[in-house]
C-alpha cells in the first residue's frame, strides 16, 4: 500500500527561472519564485500525513490550470515544484520515478496548481507485460500500418520494423 498527499496552490502557476546575476558575481533568485517555492513547501508540510517518510521512491502528478494561453513551459513549472519539495516530500528529486503533468486552461475554479505525491516504496518496476510472440508483434505493427496512408513515412517505418522482426525470427 502506498501513502500519498496532495495540495492546491491558488493563482497562476509560477515557473522556475535561472538565477539572475546582479553586478558582479552574486546570483539571486527572483522574489516571486522564492515566494512560490515557500508556498509549495508550507502546503506540502501541512498536507503530508503524520510520519511521512522521505526515503524510497515517488510518483508525482501535477495539474496546471492556466488562466490564459500565454507561453509557459510545463517543465519549468514542474522544476520549481520538485525543487521546492526537496527535503519536504523526499530527500532529493532524483527519487522520483514517474512524473505526470497536465496543463489546461482553467475553468470556473480559476488558475491554480494541484500537486499529488505518491510514495511508491521501492523503485517502480516497469509494468509487467505479457510475453508476446514475434508473430503477434508483426501483426500489431501491420495493423497500425493499415491506419496510415500507404507509402507515407510512418507507414514505411512500421512496415520496415515488421520486416526486420520477421527476418530476425
Amino acid at each position: 500500500m502506498s501513502a500519498s498527499f496532495s495540495y492546491t496552490v491558488e493563482g497562476r502557476p509560477t515557473t522556475w527561472k535561472r538565477p539572475m546575476q546582479q553586478r558582479g558575481k552574486r546570483r539571486f533568485t527572483e522574489a516571486g519564485q522564492r515566494k512560490a517555492q515557500h508556498e509549495h513547501r508550507l502546503l506540502a508540510l501541512a498536507s503530508r500525513p503524520r510520519g511521512w517518510r522521505r526515503d524510497g521512491r515517488f510518483l508525482v502528478r501535477v495539474w496546471l490550470d492556466m488562466p490564459d494561453a500565454r507561453r509557459s513551459d510545463v517543465d519549468n513549472a514542474t522544476k520549481l515544484i520538485l525543487d521546492a519539495l526537496n527535503g519536504v516530500a523526499w530527500e532529493d528529486d532524483s527519487q522520483i520515478d514517474a512524473l505526470e503533468v497536465d496543463r489546461a486552461m482553467c475553468g470556473d475554479a480559476g488558475p491554480r496548481t494541484v500537486v499529488e505525491v505518491v510514495r511508491t516504496g521501492e523503485r517502480m518496476r516497469r509494468r509487467a507485460a505479457r510475453a508476446i510472440s514475434t508473430e503477434e508483434m508483426v501483426e500489431a505493427l501491420e495493423r497500425e500500418a493499415r491506419e496510415h496512408k500507404p507509402e507515407s513515412r510512418r507507414w514505411r517505418e512500421l512496415m520496415a520494423a515488421s520486416r526486420k522482426l520477421e527476418e530476425a525470427s
